[in-house]
């Protein structure tokens, strides 16, 4: 049995599971037989839940037959050697990594459910959109997050490319996304700028995950996967670095048309 503790945001949780996975996968030439993540996503938990595996809850259940699996050569995640989510997108072996994430982060029915339920409320065909994902709050205290006026330029210029496309902002700072709104509301008629209201912004610096209880967090979460999912399926995505946007490199399977800011630039 592989028995998984971390605990910190969602997708940290996730990318936390998904390496002692693959440490596991290349140590022993197979994937663990049973994972007790119990512990895990504490932040995302009601009190009767604390002592509960909630895997299922946001992701199917893995596959039984793992002859798929059968070891040919250890598995890296990315050619840059940084932390994942500040790391180069680009670098991702996303080709070798695709089972992994099939096997054991396929989204449960649920999430799909809701994600089908955004995109027809807010008239959502993700091939005629541009993401613009921006992770503010306490994300500074990791990384260099980059001026507003330095997303709002990029997204400019794609504009100029993609005239007819719609606009999808999602962030957790209220700040960017209201700079954001008032900057294109004159190039851009409102109703082409979508912002999901089921996830919620701040003007705080703590993290929205640390301002709720978990009860609040668990329900929130779901529409918040569920939102990364249809931004991932983007035309463009312009994305800050970090654990959301790294999972949503692989829910797209690719990195085509994606726009990173990183190391005080994009890529």
């Amino acid at each position: 049995m592989l028995k998984i503790t971390h605990n910190a945001g969602f997708f940290s949780c996730c990318n936390v599971k998904f390496h002692r996975i693959l440490e596991y996968f290349n140590a022993n030439k197979c994937l663990p037989v049973t994972i007790d993540s119990s512990q895990q996503f504490r932040l995302y938990k009601s009190v009767a839940l604390k002592n509960i595996d909630i895997t299922n809850h946001f992701f199917l259940s893995p596959q039984k037959n793992t002859l798929s699996f059968q070891f040919k050569e250890p598995i890296v995640i990315s050619e840059d050697k940084r932390e994942d989510q500040f790391s180069d997108y680009t670098r991702l072996n996303i080709a070798k990594i695709k089972p992994f994430i099939e096997n054991y982060f396929s989204p449960a029915s649920e999430i799909e459910y809701i994600k089908n339920v955004l995109l027809t409320s807010y008239e959502i065909n993700p091939e005629e959109c541009i993401a613009v994902y921006y992770r503010g709050t306490d994300k500074y205290q990791e990384t260099t997050l980059g001026e507003h006026s330095t997303y709002a330029e990029k997204l400019d210029d794609l504009l100029k490319t993609n005239p007819n496309a719609k606009v999808i902002i999602q962030t957790d700072s209220t700040d960017f996304l209201n700079y954001i709104k008032t900057l294109f509301q004159n190039k851009i008629k409102q109703k082409k700028i979508i912002v999901i209201d089921e996830n919620r912004t701040s003007n705080k610096n703590i993290g929205i995950h640390h301002e709720n209880d978990g009860d609040a967090n668990y329900k929130e979460m779901k529409y918040l996967f569920a939102t990364f999912l249809i931004l991932s399926e983007c035309k463009h995505i312009i994305t800050s670095s970090g654990n959301c946007s790294l999972w949503m490199m692989y829910y797209r399977g690719n990195t085509n048309n994606v726009h990173q800011y990183l190391d005080k630039g994009f890529i």
